[in-house]
């Protein structure tokens, strides 16, 4: 059964399922000229522990690394990040890139994330773009126009929208403050601490 595998340096895009469900497979080997990963192109690769996604790397697509378990994420420096794209990967803290323009729907789902960093760029989220996911918080960059953090929840820029509540975060009590209008969709989704809510 296949364990290791070495992408030519001469490809640009791995297609959707090129991987899917190969159990064993251990190793992947990206060269600097990858640009794009297919949908469910890893999917069920759940021995999968070593793969760094090259710099080069643009475009992340639905369920791409879903289900790989040994998979540790730390970073991700493209521009486009699908549904599911990294759902069961290991992580810790998430540094995403200013090139960053889209998070799909569940994107971080059933990975437990310390603290996620959302950079400066006009980021496209989907409703429910950090839906089970198990962060503890949100960090933002200080340049970022669109949105804040306060005590390590998520909020638009002007605190009028609570974006997300990290569903890991400790406290047992939330009171929202008085600035904000709207709850997005999941906002409180899994929360695994929280007992009581003032809004």
């Amino acid at each position: 059964s296949l364990e290791s595998a070495t992408i030519n340096s001469k490809l640009t895009e791995i297609a959707p399922q090129t991987f899917i469900g190969c159990a064993e497979l251990k190793s992947v080997k990206f060269h600097d000229n990858l640009q794009v990963i297919g949908r469910k192109a890893f999917m069920n690769c759940n021995a999968l522990a070593d793969a760094t996604l090259p710099e080069s790397l643009t475009t992340v697509n639905d369920n791409a690394f879903d289900s790989c378990y040994e998979l540790k994420i730390d970073s991700f420096n493209g521009s486009y990040l699908g549904s599911r794209a990294f759902a069961g990967c290991k992580t810790g803290d998430i540094k995403l890139s200013d090139k960053l323009t889209y998070i799909g729907h569940d994107a971080f789902a059933d990975s437990v994330i310390e603290s996620m960093y959302i950079p400066a760029s006009d980021i496209d989220m989907t409703n429910g773009a950090f839906a089970h996911a198990n962060i503890s918080s949100f960090t933002v960059s200080d340049d970022n126009p669109y949105f804040t953090v306060k005590d390590g929840v998520l909020y638009s820029k002007d605190m009028t929208v609570l974006v997300s509540y990290p569903s890991f975060k400790e406290a047992e009590t939330f009171t929202l403050p008085e600035s904000v209008k709207t709850i997005s969709n999941y906002a409180f989704m899994n929360c695994a601490n929280l007992t009581s809510v003032t809004i």
